[in-house]
């Protein structure tokens, strides 16, 4: 959603123009711990010490062992989101609890031992760019399950045009966008409580159901959040339109956009489950085709990481989510329990 990456939009004519402050110092790169992250945005950190006078019992006093950050706002781009994921599979690091911390209020704080920095008032924002191949590999079921992953707004995206030679953005356009752009942060940075009006509130009701509903898979749980993100888009667009109430026009737009990324979300894991083993064997299904594979064939395949319980539990999310079901069939011994794509009678 914001095209900060391209350096011609951090030029002073563009972001530099409305806000150098932010420009200069607050897009960061290299995310890799969460007691880095709160580091950037930290408050004052203040220590005891202890002063002994000549002829008086030792005393001791406050002072400040590190100014902190006045500045809490901070955009991490990463160019290789990828390696963020990773960083998530370290032992002990809390990148993502403090990612999560911030999502939720902006109140940071680790329980590391040796990590005295906290920070209140930070408003994070992460950019990441990966491509699919790495996002299936890297993005975890523990992140999907802590609720890490349905932070964040999924955007596939692909270039429109072929320009071997580079593009030209007109001075004229760029300079009348950030002087647009100055004008709605100034709104913003006065503005308090939003409010919709009537139009907006009877849409929100209409679609909040929808929004709101449970969905089965790994694309389920990253679009878990809808309801939340919407709220968030829908007050961006208020503020960007220097106004105190979400319109309907606001609310269709925030809605529009969070389409786009569900249907990013569809593309990339309609087809997945979110669990390893589920996964693996909706992949042998298919690949079997109208003719099935047994149960006996499945655990033979997925190997003795994956049998009794454990292979129980992921068939039956296959059957709960409707993308296989099994067939039993009376061979006069022990029955025989064969899986198909789909749900059972095609419905």
């Amino acid at each position: 959603m914001f095209a900060a990456a391209d350096e011609r939009l951090r030029e002073p004519a563009f972001l530099g123009g409305t806000d150098r402050t932010w420009t200069a110092e607050c897009i960061l790169g290299g995310l890799s711990s969460g007691e880095g992250l709160i580091w950037a945005v930290r408050d004052p950190i203040e220590k005891r010490e202890r002063v002994s006078r000549r002829g008086e019992p030792p005393a001791y006093v406050t002072v400040t062992d590190d100014a902190g950050v006045e500045d809490k706002r901070v955009l991490v781009q990463e160019a290789e989101f990828a390696t963020v994921l990773k960083q998530f599979e370290r032992q002990g690091n809390t990148l993502s609890p403090v990612l999560r911390q911030a999502w939720e209020s902006g109140a940071l704080r680790s329980m590391t031992k040796n990590s005295p920095a906290r920070a209140t008032g930070a408003h994070v924002s992460v950019v990441g760019h990966i491509t699919q191949d790495e996002l299936m590999r890297y993005l975890t079921a523990t992140e999907t399950a802590n609720g890490l992953a349905n932070r964040f707004l999924f955007c596939a995206a692909r270039r429109s045009k072929l320009l071997p030679d580079g593009g030209t953005l007109d001075p004229a356009v760029l300079s009348a966008l950030a002087g647009w752009l100055a004008e709605a942060i100034g709104f913003g940075e006065q503005a308090d409580r939003l409010v919709r009006d009537e139009a907006a509130s009877a849409v929100w009701r209409e679609l909040y159901p929808t929004l709101s509903a449970d969905r089965p898979g790994l694309a389920g749980s990253l679009l878990s959040r809808a309801e939340a993100h919407v709220v968030r888009l829908s007050l961006i667009y208020a503020l960007l339109d220097a106004s105190l109430v979400i319109g309907e026009r606001h609310l269709r737009s925030a809605v529009a956009a969070w389409e786009y990324c569900e249907r990013s979300v569809l593309h990339l894991f309609a087809d997945r489950i979110g669990d390893p083993a589920a996964d693996a064997a909706l992949q042998l299904i298919r690949q079997a085709g109208a003719g099935g594979v047994s149960r006996t064939d499945i655990q033979t395949a997925l190997g003795k990481h994956v049998y009794g319980d454990r292979l129980t539990a992921a068939l039956g999310l296959l059957a709960s989510a409707g993308t296989a079901h099994a067939v039993r069939s009376d061979t006069g011994g022990r029955p025989v329990e064969r899986w198909f794509p789909g749900r059972s009678g095609g419905l």
